[in-house]
């Protein structure tokens, strides 16, 4: 850092970190000479006493410009702005966000660094500020999504009363023109949608997307609770409602009208709105995407399950609502999805930082209550699972039962081979036979996927009849009405054929939209007791509260799909407390999907509403069939170089002879559970490196997990040896 004299004018010569001492002292930037200079002489002195001083330590700060917040880090905090959710802006060399919890992580740890200083107190004043500030702000933020009751006024028809938190979600939804009511399933986010509307006289046009099913409700409930008479018209593929004031329109046609959906809207309106959670589909990019997507003052987006599997799924929908804060799938992706280059792809079903994204979303765009909270007189759902002994359901029951174990074996062993070939082909030195394993597998794991759904289907139908004399027993013993879900129709078929004595109503995908609020009317206050429906076409946005009891006669993989059909029973109005029921066989897939699926309801739960996430994989039929248990399972095939390079001779010996010694007492390829040799998966891998005449450094490096895995049955000399590779690459392995 130097002044330089250019005759007549001066150059203050200092790196990028020195920028704002040539700034302090009065010198100007130069864009074109890409240089600071002055002609000023008092300004240069000022310059030459900044360099005698030796003033060069810059401390990071923020500043708010306008709607920005505009962070100067040193170089080694760059990795906090990203973190925190920043950009780089690369002409002014600044870090940038308009997101104020974004702000509130980087001022806490500017906080924290300048107490460590300890010697710039004014600074450290103003960013402690900008924490209270902040987090004033978040605290206020946070108790607003989550609010029970708001000081509002709500229009209502006479006859019609708001309850508290919907009068807060209005509010919030006021407050925020575009937002996610993602209240909890039954707590009535229709009728707070239609709040809006009777709160903003401004409000005159408006789209609601909503699935097939309760587009007729919701035409029905906007008669009930709107203030105002309204035009309400219904679209079809072929038709568009012209000289409607409120058009409702069902996802699947969309795409037949994509210059109308553009508008513009004065409210756009789209319920269950996780349907639009992938956007490489045409009806999200019609509905969301910003080409021809629909233009609107207003968005409600509503959903009682805003992440139904995956964080990624929720990006369309906030990148439409808020697209200054999610600006960047990428980032969004890094940050809480694990997004990372798997070998083949990108991958991006992954769930980080859950806590982080779910302040965020209340932060932001999200007001959600749960029934708990808000509704204390809703009583809570019980969950049950009823197994059946397939040798006490008939003949029919006991063959269809054999048939999907025979199916489940074979695809486990077709399974266990192909992921041994992957693991195999990890220590290989050819890429491309370690691709085309991959391939394999992929092609293995589909068709098992398509064989266990047929025998799957097969076990339903057979099983459907004990399902039938189940529920029966039930409305004999005193139930008053029950509701029934399957997926398959003929399954469905058996339960109307079976129940009909009781009085059955219907609704599938092939009940025509304007019969089956008719259906459901009939239910709820008529005589039949039982109601019986296909789980994806009347698990959404229609109340069976008249039952207290839901019967799955089948299972969806989906726990979102399951949730949404318990809650057509556990809605508002219910006054019992709810029993759902599943009924599977013992031994069967649906055995062990039921319980992966009350798992992933219960982390779905714990993402949206206290921040807690295990980790858990998509729910996959081949996932139920075999997990991936081998040694190498967590180890890529690039991340085995690093062992590699560190197997040394006498460790590759030691586990060439660890590997022998376990296959010795393995001669039963694991056929019988003896505690004793390899398992699962790692049979083949290690009977084929233990047979290998010569180990090469990176089977080698494949065999030391192995050897690791089941040191227990090795002497501890032998198992030191073998493993020391791995001791300085754990961290590339882990």
């Amino acid at each position: 850092m130097r002044i330089i004299d250019l005759g007549g004018e001066w150059r203050f010569d200092c790196t990028y970190a020195e920028r704002d001492l040539a700034k302090a002292a009065g010198f100007r930037w130069d864009a074109d000479r890409r240089m600071w200079v002055t002609r000023d002489k008092s300004v240069a002195e000022a310059g030459r006493r900044a360099c005698a001083e030796g003033a060069l330590r810059l401390d990071p700060s923020l500043r708010r410009e306008g709607e920005k917040w505009i962070y100067r880090s040193l170089p080694e905090d760059r990795e906090l702005a990203k973190a925190a959710g920043f950009r780089f802006a690369p002409d002014k060399r600044l870090w940038y966000s308009r997101d104020d919890v974004a702000a509130l992580s980087v001022a806490s740890a500017i906080v924290t660094y300048l107490r460590q200083r300890g010697d710039a107190p004014e600074e450290l004043l103003r960013h402690e500020e900008i924490v209270a500030e902040l987090s004033a702000a978040r605290d206020e933020a946070l108790a607003a999504s989550k609010a029970d009751d708001a000081e509002i006024e709500v229009p209502a028809p006479e006859g019609c009363e708001y309850l508290g938190y919907q009068r807060a979600g209005v509010a919030f939804a006021l407050s925020h023109p575009r937002c996610i009511i993602g209240d909890e399933m039954g707590l009535g986010k229709t009728i707070q949608a239609i709040g809006v509307m009777n709160a903003c006289p401004e409000i005159s046009r408006v789209l609601i997307v909503c699935p097939l099913g309760v587009s007729l409700n919701w035409q029905r409930e906007i008669e009930r609770w709107s203030v105002t008479p309204r035009r309400i018209g219904r679209a079809s593929a072929s038709q568009w409602p012209e000289d409607a004031e409120v058009v409702i329109i069902h996802p699947q046609i969309l795409i037949r009208h994509p210059k109308r959906i553009r508008g513009p809207w004065d409210l756009l309106i789209v319920d269950e709105a996780h349907l639009f959670k992938s956007s490489r589909a045409e009806r999200t990019r019609v509905l969301l995407g910003g080409e021809p997507g629909a233009v609107a003052k207003r968005a409600l987006m509503l959903t009682g399950t805003p992440i139904p599997n995956r964080p990624i799924e929720a990006w369309p929908l906030l990148s439409f609502v808020d697209p200054t804060t999610w600006s960047s799938r990428s980032a969004y992706a890094v940050r809480y999805c694990g997004g990372h280059h798997n070998g083949w792809g990108w991958d991006e079903s992954g769930a980080t930082h859950m806590d982080e994204l779910r302040e965020r979303l209340r932060t932001s765009v999200m007001v959600r209550r749960l029934k708990a909270d808000v509704l204390h007189e809703l009583p809570a759902k019980r969950r049950q699972v009823v197994t059946l002994d397939a040798s006490d359901l008939g003949r029919n029951v006991v063959a269809a039962q054999k048939r999907e174990a025979e199916a489940k074996a074979a695809a486990e062993a077709r399974i266990v081979a192909a992921r041994a070939a992957v693991e195999l082909a990890k220590a290989s030195d050819d890429r491309g036979a370690y691709e085309e394993a991959v391939k394999a597998l992929r092609n293995v794991t589909n068709v098992a996927f398509s064989e266990m759904s047929k025998v799957r289907h097969d076990l339903a139908v057979a099983k459907a009849p004990a399902v039938v004399e189940h529920v029966s027993e039930m409305l004999d013993g005193g139930v008053e009405k029950v509701v029934c879900w399957a997926h398959h129709h003929d399954v469905v078929d058996v339960l109307q054929a079976g129940l009909e004595r009781f009085g059955v109503v219907v609704v599938t995908g092939e009940t025509p939209a304007e019969e089956r609020q008719a259906c459901v009317d009939a239910f709820q206050g008529g005589a039949p007791r039982v109601f019986v429906g296909s789980i994806t076409a009347a698990g959404v946005g229609i109340t069976l509260t008249a039952a207290s009891v839901a019967v799955f006669a089948e299972l969806d993989w989906v726990p979102g799909n399951v949730s949404q059909s318990e809650d057509r029973c556990h809605r508002i109005g219910q006054r019992e407390s709810v029993l759902i029921q599943h009924l599977v066989v013992d031994g069967s897939l649906d055995a062990q999907m039921v319980q992966t699926i009350m798992a992933k309801q219960a982390v779905a739960d714990r993402v949206l509403d206290s921040g807690e996430h295990p980790a858990a994989d998509p729910v996959e039929v081949v996932g139920a069939v075999v997990a991936n248990d081998a040694a190498s399972a967590g180890t890529t095939r690039d991340r085995l170089g690093p062992i590699a390079e560190r197997v040394s001779e006498e460790g590759r010996a030691a586990i060439h002879a660890g590997l022998k010694f376990l296959a010795a007492y393995d001669p039963d390829g694991a056929s019988t559970i003896n505690g004793v040799g390899f398992s699962k998966i790692d049979v083949a891998v290690g009977h084929s490196l233990a047979d290998t005449e010569a180990l090469s450094a990176r089977q080698a490096a494949l065999g030391a997990l192995l050897v690791r895995k089941y040191r227990r049955q090795l002497p501890e000399d032998l198992v030191s040896k073998a493993t020391a590779c791995l001791a300085g690459a754990e961290s590339t392995t882990a």
